[in-house]
């Protein structure tokens, strides 16, 4: 009976990850754009970068050509393993290469769960939920920027868990190299270069040889990247320089609703293992502190060409700008407070939002695209143990599940 149950879990599992790898496969040829700007981007900017670096001698190009916000390792790549200004072969050669990703989010699961020496169906169907992302796949589908970053990240972060499986030295140095060069594919992936470093570092003796190597190693490997500033006389290309730098906080409730995206299923795991005392008190605390945050953010917008689902939502329901913006305010509100309650022991989590916030508020126009799947794998790379007990409701079922409701909404959206 047990063995019958296994071999139907064991089924469904297939089926599920054949029908998604089947529809991954089939967007593509589709050429589907599922984020809403795919296409646009592509025509307008990614494949115009991508012949300014074919056509030119590296350090012949003409940087106020150059269309894009980010360091260039993308086009470096692109430049030196396509032979051909062919825009099928381009979109192509970042599909298979976004496939990969899919892969090594696999292999760092098994790491995150030291599992060795046999295939786990239901961490490589955990893993399938980054073929299910609009974003990622409107990335691999027009050969966007983003999932590059996205890769070398998965690989940085396998490379880390090796190192702290085995303490060898190569590992080490793998994962130093690669969280670099993630910081090459984007500027704001400067949240992994902190979260690496304060992993590594040796916390009991701050002037330990190890400590001098890590610093070492990652002056070295991001040293060419003055190159860049020095040529585009800034931290960001000629095209994308604002006048001058100055933080946006009305972007901070934006941030938050959009991390609030893919905390969903973490803060329904959280509720279910946590007894979180809804007393008298407890609602008059948290209403007054609403209130404080309400007054402080009283001047809050949100733009129609970004600022993530939940604005989108809310639209399409129909709803008052002032209503939104209130239930918008509330849901950020509410984001914050599980971001304290549940991972105030996971340093690197909470690393990793503080970094992203002070990151975008520097922008004008914060996209959902900047945190998916980012923000999913970091949380399901370093979350507690806790948050994998099949109790109640079984995150390694139910995310991918997740997944696909919002990707299916978001092709239903931009139709």
């Amino acid at each position: 009976m047990i063995r019958a149950k296994s071999f139907n879990i064991k089924l469904l599992y297939i089926i599920f990850i054949i029908l998604i790898l089947i529809s991954y496969f089939f967007g593509f040829f589709l050429q589907e754009d599922s984020s809403g700007g795919g296409a646009i981007d592509f025509s307008l900017h990614i494949f115009n970068n991508f012949i300014l670096f074919k056509s030119n001698d590296f350090f012949k190009i003409d940087w106020e050509l150059y269309d894009s916000t980010s360091l260039p390792l993308h086009y470096i790549l692109s430049k030196l393993f396509l032979f051909t200004e062919n825009q099928k072969i381009y979109k192509f050669f970042w599909f298979i290469i976004s496939f990969i990703g899919f892969f090594f989010l696999y292999l760092v699961l098994l790491k995150r769960f030291k599992i060795k020496n046999r295939f786990d169906f239901e961490l490589f169907f955990l893993a399938s939920t980054i073929l299910l992302s609009p974003y990622y796949r409107t990335s691999a589908f027009w050969g966007l920027e983003e999932n590059l970053g996205i890769i070398l990240m998965l690989i940085t972060i396998y490379f880390y868990f090796s190192f702290k499986e085995m303490e060898e030295t190569k590992f080490f140095l793998l994962t130093i190299f690669f969280a670099s060069l993630t910081f090459y594919s984007r500027q704001s992936y400067l949240f992994l270069l902190v979260i690496i470093f304060f992993l590594l570092l040796d916390k009991s003796n701050f002037f330990s040889k190890k400590n001098s190597i890590l610093v070492t190693l990652f002056v070295l490997f991001l040293l060419p990247t003055i190159y860049f500033f020095f040529q585009w006389k800034g931290l960001t290309p000629p095209v994308a320089r604002s006048p001058s730098i100055k933080l946006n906080f009305n972007n901070i409730p934006t941030i938050l609703n959009i991390y609030l995206i893919y905390l969903f299923p973490f803060i329904i795991k959280f509720i279910s293992f946590t007894k979180i005392k809804m007393n008298f008190n407890f609602l008059i605390t948290l209403s007054i502190f609403f209130v404080i945050y309400f007054f402080i953010f009283q001047d809050y917008s949100w733009t129609s060409n970004g600022s993530g689902i939940l604005p989108k939502l809310f639209k399409i329901f129909w709803l008052d700008e002032f209503v939104s913006k209130i239930l918008l305010l509330f849901c950020s509100f509410i984001s914050s407070i599980f971001i304290l309650l549940m991972f105030s022991k996971s340093p690197v989590i909470i690393l990793y939002f503080i970094i992203n916030l002070i990151i975008f508020c520097s922008i004008e126009v914060v996209f959902q695209e900047y945190f998916d799947p980012i923000c999913m794998i970091i949380i399901l790379s370093f979350c507690s143990n806790s948050y994998y007990k099949k109790t109640f409701i079984n995150l390694k079922q139910f995310i991918p599940i997740y997944s696909g409701i919002i990707l299916i909404g978001s092709i239903f959206y931009h139709l």
